[in-house]
């Protein structure tokens, strides 16, 4: 598997963010006229770790999760979501090792909707 279907499979199958936005979780944008609530998901940059010898097997990345919604207290309840599944994804995959940054707020009035966005730092052996 690769990162991106891992965090897909982890995060859009935990259990409080399907309650609020079922399989509405999305690589990079939002469909046209999206139903509500919703969540994008996308890697925004990465490293390797590499000694003298080659490649060591262990990469970090930073990912961003967007949470759209109708209302301010959605859209933080749904990222509120999002970070209970990064922090619980070492203990289902020991391979990851998951580190969150605060949600900010980003809101889109022209769009008559909200939106929170946080990123992470994300550790794994390959």
């Amino acid at each position: 598997m690769t990162v991106k279907s891992d965090v897909k499979l982890h995060v859009g199958n935990w259990p409080g963010l399907v309650k609020k936005i079922s399989t509405r979780l999305y690589p990079i944008t939002l469909p046209q006229e999206p139903t509500l609530p919703a969540v994008t998901y996308f890697i925004l940059a990465g490293t390797r770790d590499f000694a003298h010898d080659g490649d060591l097997g262990f990469a970090k990345f930073r990912i961003q999760f967007d949470s759209y919604g109708s209302t301010p207290d959605e859209v933080e309840q749904v990222i509120n979501e999002v970070i209970s599944a990064l922090a619980a994804w070492h203990g289902a995959d020991p391979k990851y090792t998951v580190f969150p940054n605060t949600p900010q707020d980003f809101p889109e009035p022209e769009l008559s909707r909200f939106r929170m966005t946080m990123d992470a730092m994300v550790s794994h052996k390959e």
